[in-house]
């Protein structure tokens, strides 16, 4: 179950994908959110940036079930 009371580091340690999707994300944005943002929980950088929970929890829900259906 994906939690959004992890920080970004979390996130990414145990699902190396979400890497990309973030550094995307940030580039979106106009900000290094892994730069500013690694050891911040997900949902307080959803709050910060005005972004959607459920939609980014829908996109990494996505991201990670396609990766981990491909092994």
């Amino acid at each position: 179950m994906l939690n959004v009371e992890e920080n970004l580091l979390d996130w990414i340690s145990k699902y190396p994908q979400t890497e990309k999707y973030f550094r995307q994300l940030g580039e979106t944005l106009g900000v290094c959110i892994l730069c500013k943002e690694l050891f911040t929980p997900l949902k307080e950088v959803l709050k910060k940036y005005s972004l959607s929970e459920q939609e980014i929890l829908a996109s990494l829900e996505q991201l990670i079930g396609s990766i981990n259906s491909s092994n």
